[in-house]
């Protein structure tokens, strides 16, 4: 996940600007530090951010690349702010 955040932050193109890079980065939102409602703490890590203007399908492609150690155990859920904001 480290790598993948340092790919966003450094070399992730741009939303119709290919030839600009980076979009944001990640951070483990996860931990006992970060307790969520109720009395138990998440038993998975969690990673979050929110990417701007990102090219979600370059996301997509270097998600779908990456050698995960557990690739059944890795999930990206996506909500696209542009179609967000179009179903509401």
């Amino acid at each position: 996940m480290e790598a993948l955040s340092d790919w966003l932050r450094d070399q992730a193109p741009l939303r119709h600007q290919a030839d600009a890079l980076g979009v944001g980065s990640l951070r483990l939102i996860t931990g006992p530090d970060n307790a969520w409602g109720g009395g138990k703490n998440s038993e998975c890590e969690v990673w979050g951010g929110a990417l701007n203007h990102a090219d979600l399908d370059a996301l997509r492609q270097r998600f779908a690349e990456t050698p995960w150690q557990q690739p059944n155990a890795v999930q990206l859920p996506i909500l696209d702010q542009e179609e967000a904001f179009f179903r509401l």
